[in-house]
């Protein structure tokens, strides 16, 4: 072996290998720098079973260990993901490139559709107390536009934005919420938005343990709850208890909680009046509430289902047991709030979750979680679940949230 150098010619030999690495022999050599390697194992994809490192008669951290190993492999467009066995298994995926491929020109046309979609629904919210108007002109087209549409979305947008700020800080990336629009008027969902999907989806994104993955999927529901908590009192708060009508409007059925705060606030007659002809702040609020609400319901791919497998772990959250009972709760919730007799909103979300779970409920593919083995820390596990239960019983909706406003005429026999 001879060693060149201008500088030095006492220089150590490097010592080389005789002869070149294949892929497995290098990923070895990276694992082996974060784990002590007992063995390999066979599979399709590198696997060894591993130790941790000692040093100073101190065991290293695995969870630690493998944050770090991940980021060493990240450059190389490989995972490590982490299973239990005797006493430890590591084993290397390629990781998923090219997931955010949503365009500009896409992002702007779903939020400009939106934009256009919430006006739309808005101006025949405000229509019934504006007949004698045009639905151009500037006396309700601005309040819908300030009062509706950009409370609403803005309100959404927030939401995306804090989403992908706590992702980044916890070191993962993720997208932004786009918004689906509805773009007519309709009875059961007047918001002109039906759905509020992040792309790409969260469950196909990489998590690097429970912890971020549960703390990451709080943020939007929590956004738009509080959010359209406070645009439903201040629009109950700006709802004029009387009024001109042309028509007959539709009536907001509010939430649990902001039902018991307008009737402690109005007195049990102005609330029904106040929602008879809801100030277009308070539909926006109602709007956001729901969207909310149904975010952390344990739906495979969405929000309460990312935080059930935070807290329970994808195995046990997709266990036979669970999707069972998962799937008797929504059916029985669905029929005690009068699916496929009442509501149409709670028909669709029963039949929706329903199909989900028996569809997707036990695939223990998604989400994505390199460290399923780390628990959510005991302290957070037990404050998020009580958060998640309040949120649910004190944002449950109506058994009718929209409802037609009917006008009684006395009879015969009450003259």
């Amino acid at each position: 072996m001879r060693v060149i150098s201008t500088d030095n010619d006492e220089l150590e030999p490097i010592t080389i290998a005789g002869e070149a690495w294949n892929q497995r022999q290098l990923l070895a050599s990276i694992v082996g720098r974060y784990f002590a390697i007992e063995q390999e194992l066979g599979g399709l994809w590198p696997a060894w079973v591993v130790y941790p490192i000692t040093e100073d008669d101190e065991e290293s951290d695995v969870h630690d260990s493998l944050i770090t190993l991940n980021l060493h492999l990240k450059n190389h467009d490989w995972m490590a993901e982490l299973g239990v066995d005797e006493p430890w298994v590591i084993k290397i995926k390629p990781r998923p490139i090219r997931q955010f491929t949503t365009t500009s020109g896409a992002w702007i046309f779903f939020w400009l559709g939106s934009l256009v979609s919430t006006f739309i629904v808005g101006i025949s919210w405000m229509k019934p107390r504006y007949s004698s108007v045009e639905w151009y002109d500037v006396e309700i087209m601005m309040p819908v536009l300030l009062f509706y549409s950009i409370p609403f979305l803005g309100t959404i947008a927030i939401a995306s934005y804090l989403q992908k700020k706590v992702a980044a800080k916890m070191g993962t990336r993720i997208g932004g919420i786009i918004p689906v629009m509805l773009p007519f008027p309709y009875f059961p969902w007047p918001f002109g938005v039906i759905s509020i999907p992040t792309t790409p989806r969260m469950d196909d994104v990489t998590w690097d343990d429970r912890h971020r993955l549960g703390l990451v999927s709080l943020v939007a529901p929590a956004t738009l709850l509080v959010s359209g908590l406070i645009c439903v009192l201040a629009g109950l708060a700006l709802t004029p208890q009387n009024t001109a009508l042309n028509e007959m409007p539709i009536r907001l059925e509010l939430s649990l909680f902001p039902q018991t705060l307008g009737t402690l606030l109005l007195g049990a007659e102005g609330y029904l009046l106040a929602c008879s002809w809801a100030h277009p702040l308070a539909l926006a609020g109602q709007g956001l509430m729901l969207m909310g609400w149904i975010s952390l319901l344990p739906f495979p791919g969405l929000p309460g289902n990312r935080i059930l497998v935070a807290e329970l772990g994808l195995v046990a959250s997709r266990s036979t047991g669970t999707q069972i009972a998962l799937f008797l709760a929504t059916c029985i919730t669905g029929l005690m709030f009068g699916a496929f007799t009442g509501h149409q909103f709670w028909t669709f979300l029963t039949i929706l979750g329903a199909i989900s779970i028996l569809i997707n409920g036990a695939d223990t593919s998604s989400p994505r979680i390199l460290d399923d083995i780390k628990p959510f820390r005991e302290s957070s596990t037990l404050s998020v679940s009580h958060i998640i239960f309040l949120a649910l019983l004190l944002a449950l909706p109506a058994e009718y949230p929209t409802a037609g406003v009917t006008t009684q005429t006395p009879s015969s026999a009450d003259k």
